[in-house]
């Protein structure tokens, strides 16, 4: 008798066992190397999550990582939510061209990959919709900007869509949005403004104020931003001459022996900078622009603008990092701490 009810037990047990295998799971990767902003290989946290085409990422006042191996195409635009933390899987392919990702207010995204070369993997934001950044502020109504975005790695492509940056602010046909605090140390980025939209700043608009560019620091990597119609290449977003004002550049900071970059202002000429302010009907005031890169490191769509710079010390190495500057500055700069002496006006650009 024992045996016999026995039996049935173990058959509901493993029954149980076989539907809790089918069941599906939150999954769960290993612990994921990647490169940090300083090239460093690190180990990211035990709780890093495979992300398999969620739109919705983080939660809010907690520190989330995600690995991207594979495709991965989310079928509409990604949201970020408190602390994010994505690394690009060597071969990987983060397809968000379905809408792009929301940044904004006091949220941050950070883009790893797990090395440099042909294998490097990719990150791909469009806004397919309007008014957005491919990656930053959505279009909606608020003062409140672009959040924090942070690019240590990858191959990355942001376009926006009608008056977006490509990288940080929104725009409306009434007015632009802040493009929040950007920082750019490795990978290869691309970033396309909409209509009025800065390559990597401020959104733009029509009628109205167009977004400043926010603050950008960019201090390795090799940097693409194109800006569209009155849009900076980096910096300020732009609005129609005639019809609303531009946006002012905010506090950009490139510098850094390896660091390429390429800045072009939109086509449309009313005074827009490849690195500086937007372009429109009025001008805003001097905020601090300093770009300190070696010869042929700096260009536009015109050709090379670079400075010859002599640096003293290599990006992110302890202490100080000087660098002695040509003309217009002809001087030596502490690089970390000189931004705020060193200011230009709008439309005054000596790139």
């Amino acid at each position: 008798m024992g045996s016999k009810r026995a039996f049935p037990f173990v058959l509901i047990l493993l029954l149980l066992v076989g539907l809790a295998v089918m069941l599906p799971t939150a999954a769960m990767a290993a612990a994921t190397s990647y490169l940090d902003e300083n090239g460093n290989l690190l180990t990211s946290p035990a709780t890093t999550d495979d992300y398999t085409g969620q739109t919705a990422l983080g939660t809010a006042s907690t520190t989330t990582w995600y690995a991207v191996t594979g495709t991965q195409t989310p079928g509409s635009r990604i949201t970020v939510t408190g602390d994010v933390h994505i690394i690009l899987a060597d071969n990987s392919h983060l397809d968000a061209s379905n809408g792009g990702i929301t940044v904004e207010n006091a949220n941050s995204l950070t883009i790893y990959a797990q090395s440099t070369g042909t294998s490097m993997g990719k990150l791909t934001a469009t806004d397919n919709f309007g008014g957005r950044a491919g990656i930053g502020r959505l279009y909606t109504a608020g003062s409140f900007s672009a959040g924090n975005i942070t690019i240590t790695g990858g191959n990355i492509t942001a376009t926006g869509g009608d008056y977006g940056a490509g990288i940080g602010g929104s725009g409306t046909y009434g007015v632009g949005r802040d493009g929040g605090n950007i920082t750019i140390s490795g990978g290869r980025v691309n970033a396309q403004g909409g209509n009025n939209g800065a390559g990597s700043g401020g959104g733009g608009c029509n009628t109205g104020t167009a977004g400043p560019g926010g603050n950008i620091t960019i201090s390795g990597g090799t940097v693409n931003a194109q800006g569209s119609n009155n849009g900076a290449g980096i910096g300020g977003g732009g609005c129609n001459a005639g019809s609303g004002g531009v946006g002012s550049h905010g506090y950009i900071l490139i510098y850094g022996e390896t660091t390429s970059v390429t800045a072009t202002k939109g086509t449309t000429n009313t005074g827009q900078e490849d690195i500086g302010c937007g372009g429109g009907a009025s001008i805003s005031g001097a905020i601090s622009v300093f770009v300190a890169l070696l010869q042929g490191n700096l260009k536009n769509g015109s050709g090379n603008i670079g400075n010859p710079v002599t640096f003293s010390a290599m990006p992110g190495s302890a202490g100080t990092v000087t660098a002695e500057l040509p003309a217009p500055w002809s001087r030596t700069v502490n690089i970390l701490t000189g931004l705020d002496t060193i200011e230009k006006p709008c439309r005054s650009s000596p790139f």
